[in-house]
């Protein structure tokens, strides 16, 4: 009776016929249970494959937050996202102040001076560059040692060693004042040394007694005083 009710008797000739076409019925009703599933399936399948090939495609590279954007949006293809992304402009790299500060000029030979400096919080690269500027470069000769290896500072090592504490001293003004400055590597001290070494050997008691005391001893006790600096012996003076 419930088939006949709900029209599955009609066009019946026999009980062998209904048995058949209800038989039917219910195959198929059935097999029509499994189309919500499969259809969910193919629907997360091609969800899936759109997602994809709107944020993989060639026009989102730079800009990856409209792709991420359009391809959250329901019904929007693949090709549709694809004009959109085309006709807008790549987004701007953002660029954080610790990467401004590494890629200073001033950064070169002092990394990790850079590094630290990048790694304090509120630290700018203006500020970075002024702290960066005033430190020594790694592996750089000081301003000491570069004053100390002068050729004018041979001879004048104190005055280039007092040159290099001054602030603000460059390589160049210590050399410029080392050149003028005068050669106090002791050799006038020297000079001065062996011309009275000299003459106190010839008027040694030695020499005095092998000595013929003609004038040309005379001359040469002359010549050694007034090779001593200082002295002032004239012809006109008195002879030792």
């Amino acid at each position: 009776q419930a088939g006949i009710d709900i029209g599955l008797a009609d066009e019946l000739v026999n009980a062998a016929d209904a048995v058949t076409v209800m038989a039917a019925a219910l195959k198929i009703k059935t097999k029509g249970g499994d189309m919500p599933e499969l259809t969910a399936t193919e629907a997360a399948a091609q969800e899936n494959q759109r997602v994809m090939g709107i944020i993989g495609c060639p026009e989102a590279k730079g800009r990856e937050a409209l792709a991420q954007m359009l391809a959250g949006q329901p019904g929007m293809s693949v090709a549709q996202a694809q004009g959109i992304l085309a006709a807008a402009a790549p987004q701007q790299e953002v660029v954080s102040e610790a990467d401004r500060i590494m890629a200073l000029d001033d950064a070169k030979g002092r990394e990790e001076l850079a590094s630290t400096l990048a790694a304090m919080p509120d630290m700018t690269a203006e500020r970075a560059k002024t702290i960066l500027a005033a430190a020594p470069r790694a592996g750089a000769t000081s301003l000491s040692d570069s004053i100390l290896a002068l050729d004018e500072a041979k001879g004048r090592e104190a005055l280039a060693g007092k040159l290099a504490t001054i602030p603000g001293m460059t390589v160049e003004q210590a050399r410029e004042l080392l050149a003028a400055a005068p050669d106090a590597s002791g050799s006038g001290e020297a000079n001065m040394n062996n011309a009275f070494d000299q003459f106190m050997q010839l008027h040694s008691p030695a020499s005095l007694s092998g000595s013929s005391g003609n004038s040309n001893d005379v001359d040469t006790d002359t010549q050694l005083l007034m090779s001593i600096p200082g002295t002032r012996a004239t012809k006109g003076e008195d002879k030792l």
